[in-house]
């Protein structure tokens, strides 16, 4: 979510920047969505269309993975198990945004959160 005041090359360098933290606990980023807006929707964080593109996409790989309406063999599929927000969000809006999108939500904070406790051996 790129708020009003922040330049595109402050975006796009936070957006990176998770990306990479997604890397360090073994995940995959196999989508990014963007939305420009004022403020943060108070219930779940992006807006209602925005979340409807998210619930499509998260439901699509699910169904590929699951074989369902393929219409490419050789294409790759993979689930998605989680959404990274690029902010810190309420518990109350991740738990709404989780339920309307089909996944887990780990903001930035969790990410980081998660990546202090990995056993120093495992974080090789």
């Amino acid at each position: 979510m790129q708020l009003d005041g922040v330049s595109d090359t402050e975006f796009n360098s936070s957006l990176a920047e998770l990306g990479e933290l997604a890397k360090i606990l073994g995940l995959g980023v196999v989508g990014q969505f963007t939305q420009k807006r004022a403020a943060f929707d108070s219930t779940t964080y992006p807006g209602v269309g925005k979340r409807d593109e998210i619930r499509q996409f998260v439901q699509a790989q699910q169904d590929a993975s699951n074989g369902v309406a393929q219409v490419d063999s050789h294409a790759v599929s993979y689930t998605v198990d989680y959404i990274l927000p690029d902010h810190e969000i309420s518990p109350s809006q991740a738990l709404n945004l989780e339920n309307e999108v089909g996944c887990e939500v780990m903001d930035r904070t969790v990410v980081i959160l998660e990546i202090l406790t990995i056993p120093v051996n495992r974080a090789r």
